[in-house]
């Protein structure tokens, strides 16, 4: 009995060592593919032939005069995002252009962009603009990249802002005892609060406001005011309140009503 015991812990231990030498195999074999795997990645990828081009390129925003299409309610915005080539070597115009503003995404080539007289050398070069129109989409950040499909590599990224949430704007239909105020708004994660305008003489200290008006989400907002005085210069700014309590100001404007 003592011998049987004997032989079957001679056989277990020779399986065991069995098993061992083929793990020992299956790592090495692991080890020599993680090693071949960088030496390639690193030695014998061949580098791009075409090197990263060097440029500067400025990127803002333009906030243009309100158009109004048809009757008062209608406000067809003109706010627009402006690259500029501002100096350095010139991109090709097959180049990507990425712009993301708010849940929106655009993908274009600089080729899209450009007007017909830019791109009779058949590149961006230093000076030209691109301009491209975002309408109604105010307060909100747009992220800007731009990659060179040559050299696969980005040579601009950045972010520009339309506003803050509060967007002071222009004035509509001045008279001489009456205006229409024109702001943009974003309540942005808040979801809702209310909007205003302040106003008051420019010679005085004092604001006056109109009622605060329930919004939500995103937009253009306008109000007419009256009962004011005529070939008078008068201040104005866009007010946003949300949470019940703060309030969002937008930078004040001018306007002066016609004659008496």
């Amino acid at each position: 009995m003592g011998k049987s015991i004997q032989r079957y812990i001679v056989k277990i231990k020779r399986t065991d060592d069995a098993v061992s030498e083929i793990i020992g195999t299956v790592l090495l074999l692991m080890i020599v593919v993680a090693v071949f795997s960088g030496i390639y990645t690193i030695v014998l990828t061949p580098p791009s032939d075409t090197p990263q081009p060097f440029v500067t390129i400025v990127g803002k925003i333009e906030d243009m005069d309100d158009v109004v299409v048809g009757n008062l309610g209608n406000l067809d915005e003109t706010v627009d995002v402006i690259l500029i080539h501002g100096g350095g070597e010139s991109i090709s115009l097959d180049s990507r252009i990425l712009i993301t503003i708010g849940s929106t995404i655009v993908n274009m080539t600089v080729g899209n962009c450009l007007d017909t007289k830019s791109k009779e050398d058949g590149a961006w070069t230093i000076g030209e603009r691109i301009v491209y129109p975002i309408g109604n989409k105010t307060c909100l950040p747009v992220d800007i990249t731009i990659v060179d499909v040559a050299s696969n590599s980005v040579i601009f990224m950045g972010v520009v802002y339309t506003g803050s949430m509060a967007v002071t704007k222009n004035v509509f239909d001045v008279q001489n005892n009456a205006a229409t105020l024109i702001m943009g708004y974003n309540f942005e994660d808040y979801g809702s609060g209310r909007l205003r305008f302040a106003y008051k003489k420019q010679s005085e200290d004092s604001w006056g406001y109109t009622a605060w008006n329930p919004n939500t989400g995103d937009g253009t907002y306008h109000k007419r005011v009256t009962g004011l005085s005529c070939e008078t210069t008068y201040l104005f700014r866009a007010e946003l309140e949300y949470e019940g309590t703060t309030v969002v100001s937008g930078v004040a404007k001018s306007f002066t009503t016609s004659d008496c």
